[in-house]
């Protein structure tokens, strides 16, 4: 069987999927079946893919129980609590009520002992991202609305009510937070100099920053079916790094030193941009290809995705639940399929089928990822126009380096 690790791969995410919407049993009858099955041929030859495929279903399901067990029930256990906490803002934005910012917070301590979880408020007195803030509040479980799988994406598992008595402790001295301040100052040097609306655009395409995005702008960008245009992702993070590290030498010296460097750039826009979802997964499939560079080995697109999802499961079960992982996954399955379908037509002895393989370079990869992306999108109720069509056939003449580094 070839590309092993990526079949694992597929195969667990795909039973990950799964154990985020079905019970336990969902998991474990499948698997049972295929060990089962496997179990039976075993006086002749057993397929591996279905060791494969078996062992990555239990693995799995052991993988969400451990989750659950070390993540999710520690934070839920303080569902009904109401009293006094300390507390670091992790987001805010505006909200509803004069005085008042919704956002995320991070609960440090709670009844006078050291805790760890995340909880969503929506009526918080003025905060910013760094403090730290004491006060009273009541948690409870989230609403089971559709946000609900995408907060505990996000590793947030409660929702938080003010009570009284708040009180602002100072700064939290975290790297994150330096590097927040870090990207809100670039942010205002781009929105200085370029005029509404192409300042806040820039800003939300380069640094992530969207919180000066016009209402208008956001609702032409949903309704056009781009909205991931203003989410900085791994077509960001490939031309960023295309350009800083440029094309990889033949020498392997060299290859090995910008592969170095790449990485280690990788990391700083991962870290000025926030450590968003969205650009950690690009970001760990760009480090797993340097990590292959750097060891000389060939790199291969399916595989580093398919690693690159499981380690996201693995920190959060419910990644895979999350819209923006399957459009990227998605997305760069497409992407990567459309590459290998030029590269085989080039091949082949056709002189038809060499000459579709160029003329259609600049058109297959965007045709794949929308048929890729299609179902996930009609799924989630998204809206799809021919604009999103058009704005992947614009890109177009960027796909030989988003397939270099095996990211989308």
């Amino acid at each position: 069987m070839k590309r092993p690790l990526a079949f694992f791969g597929l195969s667990f995410l795909t039973a990950q999927l799964f154990a985020v919407i079905l019970p336990p049993a969902a998991i474990l009858l499948p698997a049972a079946f295929l060990i089962g099955l496997a179990l039976i041929r075993s006086k002749r030859q057993v397929p591996l893919f279905l060791w494969v495929a078996g062992s990555a279903v239990l693995f799995s399901f052991a993988a969400h129980a451990a989750f659950l067990a070390l993540r999710v029930e520690p934070a839920l256990k303080w569902a009904g609590f109401s009293g006094q906490i300390e507390a670091v803002v992790e987001e805010s934005e505006p909200s509803f009520q004069d005085g008042m910012v919704r956002g995320v917070i991070t609960v440090v301590k709670a009844q006078g002992r050291p805790v760890h979880f995340k909880a969503r408020v929506e009526d918080l007195p003025d905060s910013r991202p760094g403090e730290k803030i004491a006060g009273s509040f009541t948690f409870e479980n989230l609403p089971s609305d559709p946000w609900k799988s995408s907060r505990y994406a996000d590793g947030i598992y409660l929702q938080a009510s003010y009570q009284s008595d708040i009180a602002w402790l100072g700064e939290s001295g975290a790297l994150r937070f330096r590097l927040a301040d870090l990207r809100q100052d670039m942010s205002y040097q781009i929105r200085r100099y370029l005029p509404d609306p192409f300042g806040p655009i820039l800003a939300a395409i380069t640094l992530g920053d969207k919180s000066h995005l016009s209402d208008s702008v956001q609702t032409v960008f949903r309704r056009a079916g781009i909205s991931h245009l203003a989410v900085v992702s791994g077509l960001h993070l490939t031309l960023i790094c295309g350009l800083f590290v440029g094309q990889v030498s033949a020498f392997s010296r060299l290859r090995r030193l910008r592969a170095l460097g790449c990485a280690l750039f990788t990391l700083l826009i991962m870290a000025i941009t926030g450590f968003t979802p969205s650009i950690c997964r690009a970001g760990l499939t760009m480090l797993l290809i340097c990590l292959g560079n750097l060891l000389l080995a060939p790199a291969d697109g399916l595989t580093s995705l398919s690693l690159a999802g499981i380690l996201l499961c693995l920190q959060n079960s419910y990644a895979v639940w999350d819209l923006s992982f399957q459009l990227s996954f998605c997305a760069t399955a497409g992407v990567l399929a459309a590459g290998e379908c030029s590269r085989r037509w080039a091949d082949s002895g056709s002189r038809v089928l060499r000459l579709l393989a160029g003329a259609g370079s600049l058109v297959l990869p965007s045709a794949f990822a929308a048929l890729a992306t299609l179902p996930i999108q009609l799924l989630h109720g998204l809206s799809v126009s021919g604009v999103s069509v058009l704005t992947n056939l614009l890109v177009g003449w960027l796909v030989p380096c988003i397939l270099f580094f095996g990211v989308s």
